[in-house]
Order: structure tokens, then C-alpha cells, then sequence
């Protein structure tokens, strides 16, 4: 479910900018708004994407780190404790 609102939040990040410059544009009669919003809607959705990408990473390699130091053995080389 989580993945789910994520989705939804990239893809209104990306289509908002877009209709918001469209109704700019018909409101005052212009037909560049709609471009803009196209560019600003695409890098504010890409920005997002990364940042999702980078987190999940993120989390992945905490996982993996928090595997190997429970599931290490000791290491022989210690010295032992007197």
C-alpha cells in the first residue's frame, strides 16, 4: 500500500503543473504556461523518483549490514579475554 501512495504522489507531482499551466493558459490566453508546467511537472516527478530510489537503497543496505552483524560468528583472531 505504501508503494501504492508513492506512485500516486510522483504521478500528481507530474501531471498538476501540467493542468494547472493549462488552465493558465486559458485563462489569460497565453499558450506557453502549459510547457512550463510539462517541465516543472517532469522534474519535480523526477526529483521525486530519485529520492524514493536513493531511500530504498538506503534501506536495502541497512538490511544487509544488520544480516551480517547478526548472522557473523566471532572472529577467530580475537584474543582471548584474561
Amino acid at each position: 500500500m505504501q508503494w501504492v501512495s508513492r506512485i500516486t504522489s510522483v504521478g500528481l507531482m507530474m501531471v498538476l503543473p501540467i493542468w494547472g499551466g493549462g488552465k493558465l493558459d486559458e485563462r489569460l490566453g497565453t499558450q506557453y504556461w502549459a510547457l512550463i508546467g510539462l517541465v516543472v511537472g517532469l522534474a519535480i516527478g523526477m526529483w521525486q523518483i530519485t529520492m524514493i530510489a536513493v531511500a530504498a537503497k538506503q534501506r536495502d543496505a541497512a538490511k544487509i549490514r544488520h544480516k551480517k552483524t547478526k548472522t557473523q560468528p566471532p572472529s577467530s583472531d580475537s584474543e582471548p579475554l584474561s
